[in-house]
């Protein structure tokens, strides 16, 4: 699941599977760092899944210092 959880994620939400994406949205939200947060919150965003989003919202916010020093953020703004 960790791996195919993006993928699974955008096939629930096109075949209108619910578990599936229930069940994605909770590994997403426990796999949460620094380098996906941002990732993740596009993804929750695309897909219709609200409770995603609201995870890496409040880890964004929780964490924007350490974020913004990340290279992945720091890669965005190169």
């Amino acid at each position: 699941m960790d791996e195919l959880a993006p993928e699974l994620l955008r096939i629930a939400e096109k075949y209108d599977l619910g578990g599936l994406k229930a069940d994605c949205v909770y590994e997403l939200g426990d796999k949460l760092n620094l380098e996906n947060a941002g990732e993740l919150l596009v993804l929750a965003q695309t897909h219709n899944a609200p409770d995603l989003k609201a995870r890496a919202m409040d880890f964004i916010n929780l964490n924007k210092d350490k974020l913004l020093k990340s290279k992945s953020f720091q890669t965005l703004l190169n």
